[in-house]
């Protein structure tokens, strides 16, 4: 009986570790697919920049010192200054030739009925138009128990970032549908919610039957710095 219990309690041992093996190599498998990014990374002294590029950065930075120096903080807490964002996005996308459709959110904060908007451009595509490549980046800001943040980097960054793709891509047609979504209420107090606006966006897409072949989300593009270890996922 003890060599039987014995046989057992290895076997069991056995069992773990072979289990907890799997585990780490399921999640080592997740993270690099999830975390690293292909090819190589650059080296060496960057190219002298075009003009096209010198202009592409002034736009970027213009994008986001408005979104973040001269706005600020732009959420529930602050709803002026959350429509005067909205407005000056559809005013850049309007201004680069695009028709905006708006998608608003019904929600309530603090007893009072708020309506932001999904700020939505599609551009059709050419021989594959019924699939659909959504590029979003939210607007808003973060706040929470009295702190806050004017966003350049979360997200102003990854609006200007979606402003100059849809600048560029305004007279260039791909083969699918381009969905270009400025999304509200990411942040606290509707993220992971109902009314979080990539939520509402996605279940709308869904409720249409529209073939979605993939997403690209423009998010916290804006911090680099090449000191070591300094950079953290």
């Amino acid at each position: 009986m003890r060599a039987l219990l014995t046989g057992l309690k290895r076997r069991r041992g056995l069992l773990l570790a072979i289990a907890l093996a799997v585990l780490l190599v399921v999640g080592a498998v997740a993270r690099n697919a999830t975390v690293l990014m292909p090819g190589d990374n650059w080296s060496g002294p960057l190219p002298l920049a075009s003009p096209e590029t010198t202009t592409t950065a002034e736009r970027l930075k213009r994008d986001v010192q408005v979104l973040a120096g001269t706005i600020g903080f732009r959420n529930l807490h602050h709803p002026e200054a959350y429509r005067r964002a909205e407005d000056y996005l559809i005013s850049e996308l309007v201004r680069a030739g695009h028709t905006v459709e708006l998608q608003r959110l019904d929600a309530t904060f603090e007893g009072v009925r708020t309506q932001p908007a999904n700020i939505i451009v599609t551009i059709p595509g050419t021989s594959r138009a019924e699939h659909v490549l959504v590029i979003g980046a939210h607007y808003d800001t973060f706040s929470r128990n009295g702190q806050e943040t004017p966003g350049a980097n979360d997200n102003a960054s990854g609006c200007a970032a979606l402003l100059e793709l849809a600048r560029r891509l305004r007279n260039t047609p791909q083969e699918v549908t381009l969905q270009f979504v400025l999304f509200a209420n990411e942040e606290p107090p509707f993220f992971w919610t109902e009314h979080m606006g990539s939520l509402v966006h996605a279940r709308s897409l869904k409720e249409r039957g529209t073939h979605v072949v993939g997403m690209i989300s423009r998010e916290t593009m804006g911090v680099y710095t090449d000191a070591p270890d300094s950079q953290k996922y």
